[in-house]
């Protein structure tokens, strides 16, 4: 008798496409607030991701602004916060992450930040 085994492979996380979501969470766009947007990313590998942030396809830095910082939540999520928003940073923003020998990038968020409520006493 003989048997004849075939075995399929098993993907691994390098076998798996590179995907890239970014969400506002659903969060106030007014000025003077504190403002968060989250890259997240999955598959594409076994390495530490790489991100980077754009608005208005320009590359944004920590150095470029005082008002925003990055922060890595996990390996597989980065956040942008603004601290605090401020109108000047109206835009659309998105996020590119490299992982191995892959790279994606996010839909654009548009961000329209809304001037501050003032109450005026007289």
């Amino acid at each position: 008798m003989e048997f004849i085994i075939t075995a399929t492979p098993i993907p691994t996380p390098t076998d798996l496409p590179l995907i890239v979501a970014l969400d506002d969470n659903g969060l106030s766009q007014r000025a003077g607030e504190n403002y968060t947007l989250t890259c997240t990313a999955s598959g594409g590998g076994n390495g530490t991701p790489t991100y980077l942030w754009f608005r208005n396809a320009t590359l944004l830095s920590a150095q470029t602004s005082a008002t925003f910082s990055f922060s890595l939540e996990t390996e597989t999520s980065q956040t942008l916060t603004f601290s605090p928003l401020r109108e000047a940073d109206t835009g659309g923003y998105m996020c590119t992450v490299m992982s191995n020998s892959l790279m994606e990038t996010s839909e654009t968020v548009s961000i329209n930040v809304e001037g501050r409520n003032f109450v005026l006493a007289l």
